[in-house]
């Protein structure tokens, strides 16, 4: 098996334990420093190939989303919505 290929493996299990919306182990220190690790690597892995434009426009766009998606506006966007007791029932039409 190839580095890269043991890299992405790496990565993949890094961001569905710590960083995605349904992690196991989400966390106020470790799914921000899961985050810089999978797109810091991805921006490096970038620069390294030559594409170092477009290396700092990822991780700049990573930095920008994970901000916005810090404030209130958004939070709210993503606030729980409380499920309807139908039953589990298709709904009529």
């Amino acid at each position: 098996m190839s580095g890269a290929v043991v890299a992405v493996a790496v990565v993949i299990a890094l961001w569905a334990l710590v960083a995605s919306p349904r992690a196991r182990w989400r966390g106020p220190v470790a799914t921000p420093v899961a985050k810089v690790a999978v797109f810091g690597g991805a921006g490096l892995g970038l620069a390294l190939t030559g594409s170092g434009g477009m290396g700092a426009g990822l991780v700049g766009a990573a930095v920008l989303l994970s901000a916005l998606a810090r404030t209130p506006e958004v939070r709210a966007l993503a606030a729980p919505v409380p499920a309807a007791d139908d039953g589990g029932r298709p709904a009529s039409g």
